[in-house]
């Protein structure tokens, strides 16, 4: 199996470097393709999750809100459901 290299800047931070290697490792160990992990990840919860932050960021839009309009569009940009 080749393991594909990405440059460390193709990340956000370290732990989502961490997390792609660590998974890399773990399809390496028991000979899975990425097409198969990408396949089996849980999409309708990531999509439950962006879907119940951007209703989050709607309210507090709508409510004036702006400083908690920012941190929760920076946690949705930050979030792996996001990323995915």
């Amino acid at each position: 199996m080749q393991v594909t290299k990405l440059a460390p800047t193709e990340y956000r931070s370290l732990n989502a470097l961490r997390l792609h290697l660590a998974i890399l490792l773990q399809m390496a160990r028991i000979g899975r393709k990425a097409d198969d992990v990408w396949r089996d990840l849980l999409w309708k919860k990531f999509h439950n999750q962006v879907f119940r932050l951007q209703r989050c960021i709607f309210k507090a839009q709508k409510n004036g809100q702006k400083a908690k309009v920012k941190r929760l569009q920076r946690l949705l940009l930050q979030s792996r459901a996001a990323q995915s």
